[in-house]
């Protein structure tokens, strides 16, 4: 979506002393102060509402949609750990898909962890030219052709 139409949801979502930034790309952050988590999903709620209002330019309408990732001061220690754990959410959400939200907890922490040990014993197997690439191809029965492989 536009930026400036993300932009105006997160500002029409937040309250007065909230935080709203763009983070990079099309990620965007909002701090929101002195909330129960109640009243935090509540919000989510209404900011994922909103987000999926479609973004009209002239006659043209854009539908929009939004993943977001929640984090909580009591989750990690620091600002920069809680924007880290905020980011892992909100990464499991976009892979859930369009138009969900993520709530941080201690597993997307580990996974994140495995999944970087995993990317980095990969780059030092193909360093050390540990992997042989294989091609098995998948052939229709009728035409004998590769479909795939």
């Amino acid at each position: 979506p536009e930026m400036g139409h993300v932009a105006h949801q997160l500002l029409a979502v937040g309250r007065s002393g909230d935080t709203s930034a763009r983070i990079g790309g099309d990620e965007f952050a909002l701090l929101l102060h002195g909330l129960q988590r109640e009243q935090a999903l509540a919000l989510v709620a209404t900011l994922m509402e909103r987000l999926r209002w479609p973004l009209v330019h002239g006659d043209l309408q854009v539908a929009t949609s939004g993943s977001v990732g929640l984090a909580f001061s009591d989750s990690a220690a620091g600002a920069q750990g809680l924007l880290r754990h905020a980011v892992l959410a909100m990464c499991q959400a976009k892979q859930r898909g369009r138009n969900c939200w993520v709530i941080f907890n201690e597993a997307l922490h580990v996974e994140a962890q495995r999944r970087s040990r995993l990317a980095q014993s990969l780059r030092r197997a193909l360093d050390e030219g540990q992997l042989q690439v294989a091609f098995q191809p998948v052939l229709d029965a009728r035409t004998n052709r590769v479909t795939s492989m």
